[in-house]
């Protein structure tokens, strides 16, 4: 069943004095009343409007999202795959160096002695990288503040 709202109420009449008495002794146009006076506040505070995107490329782009998140979904098995080779890989390695005197622990054993210069050489490397990344950084940052 259906509640009776007063005639005014419904109609919105546009405020005037009159309006005005009716909505202090009826309960309706008092709530619509406040209800237009607390948006026309919240209206006033609330920004403009900005450009939207237009509905076609919000389909594209949530059509596309949809996409990545099954790829991504997709791909998990094979990345975590490849995470437990390489644990299987890594923990085989260590065993066959510790293990035994074997000739493939031989062969590893010196490819590492051959390897340690070649860390340091890394490592300098890495450390220019890191400068030569953070010096472009900073100028790019400078140059969109100015």
């Amino acid at each position: 069943m259906k509640e009776q709202i007063c005639e005014h109420a419904r109609d919105n009449i546009v405020r005037d004095k009159q309006w005005k008495l009716h909505a202090a002794q009826c309960v309706d146009c008092h709530e619509l009343l406040a209800v237009s006076d607390w948006m026309g506040a919240f209206a006033s505070v609330t920004p403009g409007p900005q450009s939207l995107p237009s509905p076609g490329y919000l389909i594209f782009k949530s059509r596309l999202k949809q996409k990545q998140a099954a790829a991504q979904q997709a791909s998990l098995p094979y990345y975590l795959m490849v995470i437990v080779s390489a644990l299987v890989f890594a923990i085989g390695s260590v065993w066959m160096l510790v293990a035994g005197d074997t000739p493939i622990a031989s062969i590893m054993a010196n490819a590492l002695v051959m390897l340690i210069p070649g860390i340091a050489v890394l490592s300098i490397g890495i450390v220019i990288a890191g400068s030569v990344y953070a010096a472009a950084a900073y100028a790019v940052s400078r140059y969109k503040n100015q």
